[in-house]
Order: structure tokens, then sequence, then C-alpha cells
């Protein structure tokens, strides 16, 4: 409710919290662009008055990553490549595309950190 009435600019979701705010109608609701990534398959793009796709919706499919050594971060890492791009004047399929090659990098970087 409280994302309904802030209507902000940009939401970034994965599944479970795409589910949580009722569904992909609830999401492209709440804000100008939204997307709902979903792992390795394609993440959902809608950008409110747009009708390319389902429902408004435009799946960017997840280039291949040959050595996936560590997920972690990777939501954070296609944040980034998506708002960086966003913000830079990419259209919203654009900047997801950016994302993903954003968090692919991300991925396929073994992670220099210890215990």
């Amino acid at each position: 409710a409280l994302l309904v009435r802030l209507r902000p600019d940009v939401v970034l979701a994965n599944e479970l919290e795409a589910a949580a705010f009722g569904g992909l109608g609830a999401v492209a609701a709440t804000a100008g662009v939204a997307v709902v990534k979903q792992g390795p398959r394609p993440a959902l793009v809608h950008q409110r008055g747009c009708t390319d796709g389902a429902g408004g919706w435009v799946e960017v499919p997840v280039p291949s990553v040959p050595a996936v050594h560590d997920t972690t971060g990777a939501g954070d890492a296609f944040a980034a490549g998506f708002l960086g791009s966003l913000v830079a004047g990419a259209a919203p399929v654009d900047a997801a595309r950016a994302g993903h090659r954003v968090a692919a990098a991300a991925i396929a970087t073994v992670s220099s950190l210890e215990p």
C-alpha cells in the first residue's frame, strides 16, 4: 500500500517480492518503470503507458555466462547496471540489458573475500 501511495519512478523486484506485491499487475501499477528479475530467466520490464509485450511486460533475456563462480551480489550488480544506464538516458529495456551485462560480469568473477 505504501509503494502505491509513493508512486516511485522505478521499482526493482525479484519474483518473490513481485508475488508479495500482488503479482505483475500490482508491480506495474506501482511505478513508472518496473523490473522483475527472475535469476537466470529473462527479466521482465514494464514502462507505464507502453503496450509492447504481454500486458505491457517485455522479456529481456539473460546473456549466457560460461562459468558462474559466485552469484552473491548478482541482484545488486544488475541494479547498478540498470540504474546507471537508465539515468544516462537509456530506455528501460536497454537499461535491463546493461543490468544483465554487469550482473554477468559479477557472477563470472571469483570473490576475493576470504573468511
